[in-house]
């Protein structure tokens, strides 16, 4: 704590493979027949700036906006806007640990909202630490973890568990899910992974996604539902193994076909399953980056959708004229 007030950073994360795998492994607990989740996901030096004083209820104020209520209110607000989650972290803080309340002042957020890089998952990881330093309760980073889950899914959220890794903060790392149970690992690489994330400008409902997804699960009634539970299971299993691999190796030729490969089943068994994720600007920009010089694989990034894209490139010095092309021909945000 810096004299009376504690500052705090959390980056947001991308999924470079495996996305949904984190909750549909949470469905191993009624169907063994599923896979186990694995995904691999990078911390981010995007992220959101917290800086916090200790308060009677909750005061939070960002870009001119702000909310102010009490902590009765607080335990019955259920509002859907703009400060969903970080009422319901604020609201979990409180009624588990009887903490009085915070003043919040955002201060930066140079993290894209609802574009697939888990600006949720981060705004309630950051609420969550910040309580935890302002009342000095000692939580570790898993049980910050535990509870921004908890807090995320109050809102009616159907995630996983992947986006909360965000409170491990930047590198590379692996991940298991089995259950409600993970396990991470740190990659290290031979070779620098380049990566330009392209903002699509699109809209994107990641709830309506995740619930039309979830309504599959955990039994599927046909050939095409089979399809789309052994996507997100064995064939996701199989990806992230040999992505981990080449990356391992720094070999980047191999990492870029297993991105492909992944958008290309995720398209044919995934996609169909919910209209948000015909994601026609997505995949206008993937035919057209994968010809452009320089770019070894573009796929989507979190739930998919017209939120975000991830172009693997080949060298660093090849990112600053491919995002410039990408702006010119498109006047997408790179």
């Amino acid at each position: 704590m810096m004299n009376d007030h504690v500052e705090v950073f959390v980056p947001g994360r991308l999924c470079i493979l495996g996305e949904h795998s984190d909750w549909a492994a949470g469905y191993r607990e009624i169907n063994q027949n599923i896979e186990k989740g694995y995904a691999i996901v990078a911390g981010l030096d995007l992220g959101i700036y917290l800086k916090g004083w200790r308060n009677e209820g909750l005061l939070y104020e960002y870009n001119g906006k702000k909310i102010k209520i009490s902590c009765d209110e607080l335990l019955e607000w259920n509002g859907k806007d703009f400060f969903e989650y970080v009422v319901a972290s604020a609201r979990i803080m409180h009624m588990k640990y009887s903490v009085a309340g915070a003043k919040v002042i955002c201060e930066k957020m140079t993290l894209p909202i609802k574009k697939g890089l888990a600006s949720s998952a981060a705004i309630c990881v950051a609420i969550i630490r910040l309580y935890n330093l302002l009342y000095q309760l000692g939580l570790s980073v898993e049980e910050e973890m535990a509870l921004a889950y908890e807090a995320e899914i109050s809102t009616g959220a159907k995630c996983g568990k992947m986006d909360q890794i965000c409170a491990y903060g930047q590198g590379l790392r692996k991940i298991c899910f089995d259950g409600d149970k993970i396990e991470v690992t740190t990659l290290n690489t031979e070779r620098e992974l380049c990566f330009v994330l392209v903002d699509l400008h699109g809209d994107k409902d990641t709830k309506k996604i995740l619930a039309d997804l979830n309504s599959i699960y955990p039994f599927p009634k046909n050939d095409e539902e089979k399809k789309l539970i052994s996507a997100l299971g064995y064939f996701n299993k199989e990806s992230v193994i040999n992505a981990e691999t080449n990356i391992i190796n720094g070999n980047l030729t191999g990492l870029a076909y297993a991105l492909k490969n992944y958008q290309n089943r995720f398209d044919e068994c995934v996609a169909c399953f919910s209209c948000e994720l015909r994601a026609p600007l997505l995949h206008e920009l993937i035919e057209y980056a994968c010809k452009m010089e320089g770019v070894l694989a573009c796929k989507g990034v979190g739930a998919q959708g017209d939120g975000m894209a991830q172009i693997l490139v080949e060298r660093e010095d090849k990112t600053e004229i491919i995002a410039r092309e990408i702006r010119d021909r498109f006047s997408y945000e790179c």
